[in-house]
């Protein structure tokens, strides 16, 4: 008697009908995942000002020339607290301005717009007003 090996055509269904089970349920849980992306850089490019902000104040503090004036919120002010780069197109920094001195604290929203939507941050940023 010869013996056949492989699957059946019910096997081969019952398989395809479980992958498409599968499917199915897993499909929606990653069809919207570009806010979720958008609100993980956004967050990013927040900690990153956040950072940059409290090394410039420290430097400030330590006497260091170098240190940047951060008195208002703004992409011009906050591009030049981006170590090794600058702002990611798409980013816009606003918020209150004029602290009330070094070290005082300014509240900036980050809005970032990429792939047709937008995502906001507020961050706190370590305000310096004079420089050593």
């Amino acid at each position: 008697m010869r013996r056949v090996s492989g699957f059946t055509l019910v096997e081969l269904i019952v398989v395809i009908a479980i992958l498409a089970i599968l499917a199915a349920t897993a499909i929606p849980r990653f069809v919207d995942l570009s806010s979720d992306a958008r609100t993980a850089s956004t967050n990013g490019i927040a900690g990153a000002i956040a950072s940059g902000a409290a090394i410039n104040y420290a430097a400030q503090v330590a006497g260091n020339s170098n240190a940047i004036i951060v008195n208002t919120c703004t992409n011009g002010v906050m591009d030049t607290l981006m170590t090794g780069g600058s702002l990611p197109t798409g980013t816009s920094i606003s918020g209150t301005g004029n602290p009330a001195g070094n070290g005082s604290v300014m509240a900036c929203t980050v809005e970032y717009s990429a792939s047709g939507g937008t995502a906001n941050v507020g961050v706190s940023v370590v305000a310096v007003t004079t420089t050593a």
